[in-house]
């Protein structure tokens, strides 16, 4: 029965037995399993993120949530969303209380 060949990288000569090329080459690979290698890139990658999260919401609000034109129109739309208004009058000589109820609505109240 044959078993899968598992391929390994070739082991790097050491001291004076390896080329130049064979040093950076290992200088390089062992700088960048360093950065990429364990928790710090995923330190980097949710540093980057938190930013740019917080940067897009301070945008947003600046821009979009409070425009001046998103104010006004949120402004008129809650002061003509008021359903009705209830206002008592009481007469201080007489001491009678009156009562009137102003009821806003798009159909006809009976």
């Amino acid at each position: 029965m044959n078993a899968a060949k598992i391929p390994h990288r070739r082991p790097v000569r050491s001291g004076n037995n390896s080329t130049v090329g064979e040093k950076i080459s290992e200088n390089i690979r062992t700088f960048v399993a360093q950065i990429f290698g364990g928790r710090r890139i995923i330190v980097i990658v949710g540093a980057i993120a938190a930013i740019v999260v917080i940067t897009a919401g301070v945008v947003w609000y600046l821009n979009v949530y409070s425009s001046p034109t998103r104010t006004f129109w949120g402004m008129i739309g809650n002061n003509l969303s008021t359903p009705s208004v209830t206002r008592e009058a009481t007469d201080s000589s007489t001491g009678t209380v009156e009562t009137t109820q102003l009821s806003f609505s798009s159909q006809p109240l009976v």
